[in-house]
Formats: structure tokens, sequence, C-alpha cells
């Protein structure tokens, strides 16, 4: 079985994102295992479709479209099954990919729904393991890190006053729950010279990108897929991501006391709409026209 390492590092990002391994059986009771998205973002699925048929060499099924209820954003799936080789290839990096604790049955054998809360009385996470050959290369690196941020990666700007002063706050966020994995995460910016920490102190989650030059760095060398859009609610709901990263880059280059010539935040949010994402901002009149 040939693998190239790049393109799995970024098919492996996706698996412990948006991405998923399903085993069912068939009519004929036969397991089968699925690898599966997804998710609101029609890039990262189109994005995800092409890594499979690209690492299987074969043509893989469609992407499907779902609705959602009227306040959320419809959604995009796509799966296609794997053979006995990719099978134990990628279940010896986990169980299912799942990322989240499960919850642990203490007293063994099969429980019915109302022993849940008697029975269940611990949790833990399910095994993962990051093949070596991700850490291998600062390339391999970075097409982990966009897949796994284009779906768990975050972006604020707001600006907060303080008293009387006006001043932003601007971060990049990559969480996850899982303990493990989160550490391979820091583990990797650090390869990349992207200073960072962990939020919050005691059991950390996430970890935060917030000074300017590591920003920059961020930007230049993971960044986020253009059409990954932030959720609908918010300042900056509907936003590309990378436009608004793109906006806290630019807004490094303002004058220290340049905030203070606004009367309040919401003047400062609409000044940068304005000058700094205008071609966003038509097309979020765009969208909202459509629906």
């Amino acid at each position: 079985m040939h693998v190239n390492e790049r393109r799995m590092s970024r098919f492996i990002g996706y698996l412990f994102s948006d991405g998923s391994l399903r085993r069912k059986k068939n009519k004929m009771g036969i397991e089968q295992v699925e690898v599966s998205i997804e998710c609101a973002d029609l890039a990262i699925v189109q994005d995800f479709r092409q890594l499979c048929s690209d690492i299987l060499g074969r043509n893989v099924g469609k992407i499907t479209k779902r609705k959602r209820d009227k306040n959320w954003r419809a959604s995009y799936s796509f799966y296609c099954k794997l053979n006995k080789e990719w099978r134990k290839f990628l279940f010896s990096m986990s169980p299912t990919f799942r990322t989240s604790p499960c919850l642990v049955n203490l007293h063994g054998g099969k429980l019915c729904q109302k022993c849940l809360t008697k029975h269940y009385k611990d949790t833990t996470y399910p095994g993962i393991k990051i093949p070596r050959f991700v850490y291998k290369s600062n390339n391999n690196i970075k097409d982990f890190l966009q897949a796994f941020t284009n779906s768990e990666g975050s972006v604020q700007l707001r600006a907060n006053r303080h008293g009387k002063w006006l001043e932003f706050s601007r971060h990049i966020k990559i969480s996850t729950e899982h303990p493990l994995l989160l550490k391979g995460i820091s583990r990797m910016l650090k390869t990349l010279k992207i200073n960072h920490r962990f939020v919050p102190k005691t059991n950390p989650n996430s970890v935060i990108i917030q000074q300017k030059e590591s920003i920059k760095k961020f930007r230049k060398l993971i960044g986020f897929m253009g059409g990954i859009r932030i959720t609908p609610t918010g300042i900056w709901g509907n936003y590309e991501k990378t436009k608004i990263l793109d906006a806290i880059i630019k807004t490094f280059d303002f004058d220290r006391g340049f905030l203070q010539t606004f009367l309040d935040d919401n003047e400062i949010y609409s000044f940068i709409k304005v000058n700094h994402l205008p071609d966003m901002a038509s097309e979020i009149c765009r969208i909202e026209s459509l629906k």
C-alpha cells in the first residue's frame, strides 16, 4: 500500500476533526467500514472527497446536501467504503477517530438506558495515535494543521472597552477535548515556531495564538481555506475565516490611539467592514438576499 505522506497527513487532520470512521453491517451481516464527513462548509467536504479519491486511487461517491432548521446552515456530507488494507491502517491510529470522552462501564456487560447513571461512573478518552510521518516534515505538519483548523479553528476580533480606553482582543483558537491530540497540536506549532498557550490553564481544551508575529506566521504557513465561514450569528457572522484573519493582521498596523477616535465598538466594526472587508460585505448581502 503506497501512502503519500503529505496527503495522508491532511486526511488524518480531517478525520480527527469533522471526519470519522463508521462500522456497519450490510444485509448479509458482513461488516463494512466507511470513512465519512459532515459539516456546514462545502469547501471542507469537497477537499475531503478529493483526498479520498487521491488516497484510495479510485472514483468515489457524491456529496449530499441536507437542509436543517431555518436558524442553521445546510450541511454537506460524504462517505465512501474502505477495503481491509485501509481499515487496518486507519484503525491502528484510533478505533473511531472520536475525540470527545466516552462513558466507561465499570461493571461490564450490556446495560439498559435506565442503568446509565448507576453503572457508568467515569469517563475516558478513546486511544489515538498521530502517526510519526506527520511530524517528519514541516509540509506534513502544515497540511495536518490546516485540515484540522479548517474545522476546529476559530478567529476572534473584538474591540473591548477598559474604562475610557478601547483596545482589540484578537486571537486564533484551535480546540479539541482530547488531551493527547491537543498535546500533538502544540508540538506541531512549536516545530513551526508559532508561539501559543493552552486555555484554560486547568484542564485545557484549546490553544490560543495571540502574538502579532505568531498570528502572521500562522497565516503564512497554515491559514484557513477559502469558503470556510463563521457561523451566521455574531459580529462576523457568515464572513470567511480567512478574511477575518487578514483583517486581524491589518489591525496591528493601527496607531495605538486610533481606536479612541471612535465612539464605540460598533463604529470600529463598521470601519473594518467598509475598509478591510468590502468584498465580503457585498457577499454577505447576497447571501442574506438568497435566504
